[in-house]
């Protein structure tokens, strides 16, 4: 009986999908052998082989792209590091300047570069190409609130959602915009007219200081419960029925698991939310996915953001689109 309720007795789908992003899996071959010269001349740091891969696709110059970008957020996380022990300049570090928490965590979070093994087109620097967005909802509330608490106010940091402008995107939302469903129900879960019809697919939290990781995971938790939920209700009443002949809102195994992301301090982590066919979510981690506190946590982190972007992108992607397009069936 216990083993029914084993926290990592998961589908082998799902299963396989949490150990792809291990951190045995991200801990190893996150930055191009060709750069191991130039990160052995700086001398600041060691690097053992087994961060280094001969197995990747990027140019000299996407190379050349990558070095300048860790240099930048390094040179930006280590003043903000130095701003943020000084009393006179706490609100500074804080703020929304160059040199704030989350100025640096929306470079990384928008930063294009190939990741070393990658299924992303070469197009991907072109916005009209790009399938992820950077988002920052700020003021958007997600409605209701999952845990139902009085004066709970949870609000995105950050969130990646599809692109509309996107080719593929484009035609996907242009459907939705033409079906009368979308006069009556919202693709988002924030409670916002402007926001009705971004997708999350990834949730960032942020906590400047090491003391909030349990707020940021808490609020990570409640957005993509809000996530999920959305996902549900919309197809359960408009009752969607999956391969099965059940409603899918009976079904929720057919749902992936939504990531969401902790930045706090400069350490980052990656968890996942998965909803149980009894309707319980499991919250997946977290697994440290790197940070802004080496030049080796940076690799480490910007490899582990492309991986995860690629497989929105791609198989997460694939599966929104599937997951919405048979509302548009059931008009016709």
């Amino acid at each position: 009986m216990l083993d029914q309720y084993h926290p990592y007795s998961l589908p082998e789908d799902v299963g396989g999908l949490v150990r792809s992003f291990s951190e045995g899996s991200l801990n190893t071959g996150f930055v191009p052998r060709a750069l191991k010269p130039r990160l052995e001349a700086c001398k600041l740091e060691i690097f053992p082989d087994y961060v280094f891969t001969d197995e990747e696709n990027l140019s000299a110059l996407e190379r050349d792209r990558l070095v300048d970008h860790v240099e930048t957020v390094a040179q930006k996380s280590a003043l903000n590091f130095a701003l943020a022990m000084s009393w006179s300049h706490t609100q500074t570090a804080l703020g929304d300047d160059e040199l704030s928490p989350y100025s640096i965590v929306d470079a990384i979070l928008d930063f294009r570069n190939l990741s070393l093994q990658t299924s992303i087109s070469k197009n991907a620097d072109r916005p009209s190409t790009q399938a992820l967005l950077v988002e920052r909802p700020g003021a958007k509330r997600i409605r209701p609130h999952p845990l139902q608490i009085p004066g709970r106010d949870t609000r995105a940091d950050f969130c990646y959602c599809f692109n509309p402008s996107q080719p593929e995107w484009s035609l996907f939302y242009d459907n939705w915009n033409r079906s009368n469903k979308a006069q009556s129900y919202n693709l988002s879960p924030f409670d916002s007219e402007r926001a009705v019809d971004i997708i999350p697919c990834c949730f960032v939290q942020v906590e400047p200081f090491s003391g909030g990781y349990l707020e940021a995971q808490v609020q990570g938790t409640e957005l993509s419960m809000a996530t999920l939920r959305n996902l549900m209700q919309v197809r359960s009443t408009l009752g969607v029925p999956d391969p099965e002949g059940q409603l899918v809102g009976s079904s929720p195994m057919d749902l992936k698991p939504l990531p969401f992301i902790t930045v706090v301090g400069q350490i980052w982590s990656l968890h996942w939310a998965y909803k149980r066919e009894d309707n319980t979510i499991d919250i997946i981690g977290p697994v440290n996915i790197g940070g802004t506190y080496s030049y080796g946590s940076i690799y480490k982190l910007v490899n582990a953001i492309a991986k995860l972007k690629d497989w929105l992108e791609t198989e997460y992607g694939v599966w929104v689109k599937k997951w919405y397009s048979e509302c548009f069936a059931q008009e016709s």
